[in-house]
Parts: structure tokens; C-alpha cells; sequence
């Protein structure tokens, strides 16, 4: 809520962006996204229904193909820190990147080990063009993305 009782709200949406050829992302362009976001907004908090929203966003949403953050560092020289897949809980999934890559870069992640996203291996995606086809495929025999249904 801003100081003067309006929302500041936003997040991703499949609505808002497609998939394109090579990971290439397309914005949809029009309103439809922020009625999605709206209406999940009002479908877990009603009583915003009567407020100004002052700011909105939206984007795509970064997955894993088991919708599981991963975070850790990697390289011949473990140089290359990472974190990826926050599923759409980047704000809060952000600050916890920031402190297990801390702990990474400080020599001591041990209270990170055993969890699931610590260091996770991620899933085989397939090479494009059968990435594409796929998703394009998928998409066109169910009506529906396979980012909402994995």
C-alpha cells in the first residue's frame, strides 16, 4: 500500500507473454495480462476489489520444469553463482538467493545442504526446434500452456 491507501501490485502471468522460436519471449501487449493478475488478486483478497491500484507490472514467469528454485555456484574454477527458477515468487525468492549466495561466496552454505533447492539439478529441456514444437503442440491440443500444468 502506498501512503495514500493505494495498491502497488503486479506480478508475472502466461497471459502476458508467449513463447517463442529459441526461448524468444513475445509480449502479448494489451490489458489482457492485468485482468488475470487482478483477478487473482481479487480472488485471494476481495476486500482490494475497492481500491485504486497506483502501480501495476507484470512479466514472464521463470520456471524450472520442477517448478523448484535452484540456487548454487558451478565452473571448472566454482566462479559462476546462480540463481534461477523462482516460479513466480521472485521478490521474496531474491532475497534468499542473496543470502545463500553469500554464504556460497563466504565458504559457508551449510545450513543450505539438504534442502530442496540447494544446488538442485535441473530437468533435460530439449533442444529447439523441439522445444518449440512441443510447447506449440502442447498448447494447441489442450487450450492451455504447459507452464500451468507442470
Amino acid at each position: 500500500m502506498t501512503s495514500r491507501g493505494e495498491l502497488v501490485f503486479g506480478g508475472g502471468s502466461n497471459a502476458a507473454y508467449g513463447y517463442g522460436f529459441s526461448n524468444a519471449t513475445t509480449y502479448q501487449g494489451d490489458d489482457k495480462p492485468f485482468a488475470a493478475i487482478l483477478h487473482t488478486l481479487h480472488r485471494y483478497l476481495p476486500s482490494t476489489r475497492d481500491l485504486r491500484i497506483a502501480h501495476r507490472w507484470t512479466g514472464p514467469v521463470a520456471l524450472t520444469m520442477s517448478r523448484v528454485c535452484t540456487m548454487g555456484v558451478m565452473g571448472k574454477c566454482r566462479n559462476v553463482y546462480y540463481a534461477l527458477g523462482y516460479s513466480g515468487h521472485g521478490i521474496t525468492l531474491a532475497n534468499l538467493a542473496g543470502e545463500v549466495l553469500t554464504d556460497l561466496y563466504s565458504g559457508d552454505a551449510s545450513r543450505w545442504r539438504g534442502l530442496p533447492f540447494y544446488q538442485q539439478r535441473l530437468l533435460y529441456v530439449p533442444p529447439e526446434p523441439l522445444r518449440w514444437l512441443g510447447y506449440h503442440a502442447y498448447t494447441s491440443l489442450t487450450g492451455r500452456s504447459p507452464r500451468r500444468s507442470l
